[in-house]
């Protein structure tokens, strides 16, 4: 065994746990030992939800049946806090591979600090990753349970299970799901066992996947972001009473392997975490994102794509500006550069978009910043983080918009679905897809979190990012404008995560069927019109105004309906002639009703200006709390030509052969 497997080893395995019903007879043979998970906070167990499963619905109601038992024997009891994702049935769990990502949080109220606590990784980890794994297992030997631990690498992307591989030390043996998988570099967990496979082989889930907890509505997001809280929160306070600490393993694994550790130390992240651990934390991945951009900005580097990282956390965003496999003189000044520019962010972002900031939160955050910029060797940097901490950050920059295309599938009322962000350019950024088709009526439920997902990267602040559906034209009369992006908590007022998209943001129908063959030259030269305005609004059929070749573009108001009917073939034909834009309804109104849809529709256009206008005020009359009644079932269409066409790639994914123990 190396020197830095020895200096894992004994902390670790303080911290692993095994995991059962709270039984007496527990540990013994043929007991219901279900798997193994490890504490990252005080009196938090992290491990996976189909070991917690095994303990069947007492477990997801919320029962304290969940056994621990740590290393030093201690039997205690836990409460399943979150298991993602839930089953439909928490009688009957899945009888094949439990979706990603896979995890479970426990609370143990009577575990102390003694028990332990790993140091979680804040980033994706690169590919073929060397690691140390460990758990506990109830077949590898017939007296009971038997802790293991092995060496392997780690293989895989950032949002699917990654491929672990022994190489050296025990097999993945049952019972060992829900243990932690460490960077044998840093001593960071970047993983947790999920299944085993053959030859050696098996599953492991980024432990930056319990970041999905984000999405489930503000309990669950409170809930991680208080995890989080309290594990940097821990470390900084076994750091700063001197003793054993993981900074100060993280710097005797560095000055094993013969490395300098400069720039930004694992001590000086561990205290900048905990201050950021008393913040209020950002409000979406999106507003991280952006204070990332801006750093990387002053230090002259250039923005990451969106589609690189899920940030949920204040410390999340601090480590998109490390290169942790870079120990470089280079890699370290552009490390402790940016990382002071991010934090003297966060304090201007904090202090000007919360009502009521700590003083002593904040203080001690600028006091942290400020002793950093005399070790920078920029001074323009120097001389640029005393501004920004005192008011002075750019302005935002744009931020993305989101696309949900919806494509018909061979067979009966199947479709498949993506949901993308496009940057400000229309680049596609980031893509998540239908994994198999769907029937019309589920399109909602099974693109949600997919939906959601984006949507926290492409808001920023207060300002929400658009959402563009590329259906067929028989969905056309499917409601989206009325979709939610997640069911409310009880009790939680509608907000821009609960209520109807249309109600909260720009929601447009663009046509799948021409955008499958491609631009032509008059859905472009049409397209230009409609932005360069002014609008001029016509009711279909008038050849007359279609073809207005005078100042302005003409777009069609139609009460007709866009679900069927004459409405629906009207509706074709403008989109064969290149019309980029229309205001429609989705079920044909009659008589006055239809009447005074087209005189307040006409009046809308006309007031637009241009067909950013155009969206705007269609947004703004169905957004209302009570809209008028002609604005009610009003579908926009607005289908600029030149966005990022469809791509080839296949909808599907295949099964894997991987079995969970």
């Amino acid at each position: 065994m190396t020197d830095g497997m020895r200096l894992l080893d004994d902390p670790v395995r303080r911290a692993v746990v095994r995991i059962g019903a709270p039984a007496d007879g527990y540990d013994a043979p043929g007991g219901s030992f279900w798997g193994t998970g490890f504490f990252i906070a005080p009196r938090l167990v992290l491990t996976c939800a189909h070991v917690v499963a095994k303990g069947l619905g007492a477990v997801w109601e919320g029962a304290r049946a969940i056994g621990v038992v740590t290393d030093g024997g201690r039997r205690l009891a836990g409460t399943l806090l979150y298991g993602l994702p839930r089953p439909r049935d928490p009688g009957r769990p899945p009888l094949t591979s439990w979706p990603m990502p896979d995890l479970a949080l426990i609370s143990v109220p009577a575990a102390t600090d003694d028990d332990g606590c790993l140091w979680l990784a804040d980033r994706y980890s690169g590919p073929d990753d060397r690691i140390r794994w460990y758990g506990w297992s109830g077949d590898a030997v017939s007296q009971g349970p038997v802790f293991l631990s092995g060496s392997g690498t780690l293989t895989g992307s950032r949002d699917m299970p990654h491929v672990l591989r022994v190489t050296s030390g025990s097999s993945l043996y049952h019972g060992v799901s829900g243990g932690p998988v460490l960077d044998e570099r840093t001593g960071a967990v970047i993983a947790v066992v999920k299944a085993t496979g053959k030859d050696s082989s098996g599953l492991a889930t980024p432990v930056t996947g319990l970041r999905a907890l984000c999405d489930q509505g503000p309990r669950a997001a409170a809930q991680w972001h208080g995890a989080v809280a309290a594990h940097d929160r821990y470390h900084y306070r076994r750091y700063a009473r001197g003793g054993d600490s993981w900074p100060r393993l993280q710097r005797r694994l560095a000055e094993e392997r013969a490395e300098t550790v400069t720039g930004l130390g694992p001590h000086e992240r561990a205290q900048l975490y905990a201050l950021f651990a008393e913040l209020p934390p950002p409000g979406c991945a999106g507003d991280v994102l952006e204070l990332v951009r801006l750093a990387r900005g002053e230090v002259l580097r250039p923005p990451y794509d969106i589609n690189d990282h899920n940030p949920r956390s204040w410390r999340d965003g601090a480590a998109l500006l490390r290169t942790p496999r870079d120990s470089s003189a280079e890699a370290a000044r552009f490390a402790l550069e940016a990382v002071t520019v991010y934090a003297a962010l966060v304090y201007d972002w904090v202090r000007a978009t919360t009502a009521d900031p700590s003083a002593r939160v904040l203080t001690g955050l600028r006091a942290w910043t400020e002793r950093f910029v005399p070790r920078l060797d920029n001074e323009v940097i120097q001389e640029r983080i005393p501004a920004i901490l005192d008011g002075a950050r750019r302005p935002a920059g744009a931020h993305a918009d989101v696309l949900v295309e919806i494509e018909a599938e061979p067979g009966d009322n199947a479709y498949g679905w993506r949901v993308k962000l496009l940057d400000p350019r229309g680049k596609v950024v980031s893509t998540q897809m239908s994994a198999r088709p769907a029937p019309r009526e589920r399109l909602e439920d099974e693109l949600r979190a997919a939906l959601r997902l984006q949507l926290s990267k492409g808001d920023l602040g207060p300002a929400r990012a658009c959402v563009d559906f590329m259906l067929p034209r028989e969905l056309f009369g499917e409601p989206v404008d009325r979709w939610t992006p997640r069911h409310p908590d009880p009790g939680e007022p509608p907000g821009p995560q609960t209520g109807p998209l249309g109600r909260h943001r720009l929601v447009a129908l663009r046509d799948f069927e021409r955008r499958a063959h491609g631009p032509y030259e008059q859905w472009r030269s049409r397209w230009d019109r409609i932005t360069a305005g002014p609008l001029l609004p016509f009711v279909p059929p008038d050849p007359v105004a279609e073809q207005s070749n005078g100042a302005g573009a003409p777009v069609p108001v139609d009460a007709g309906g866009v679900s069927g009917g004459e409405g629906a073939r009207r509706l074709a034909e403008l989109l064969d002639g290149g019309h980029p834009a229309a205001l429609c309804v989705r079920a044909e109104l009659p008589g006055g009703a239809g009447e005074e849809f087209h005189r307040e529709a006409r009046a809308l256009v006309s007031a637009s200006g241009d067909g950013a206008g155009l969206r705007a005020g269609a947004c703004a009359a169905r957004g209302a709390e009570h809209p008028a009644a002609w604005a009610r079932d009003l579908v926009l269409l607005y289908d600029p030509p030149d966005r990022p066409p469809l791509p080839s790639d296949d909808l599907f994914e295949p099964l894997l052969p991987w079995n969970e123990s």
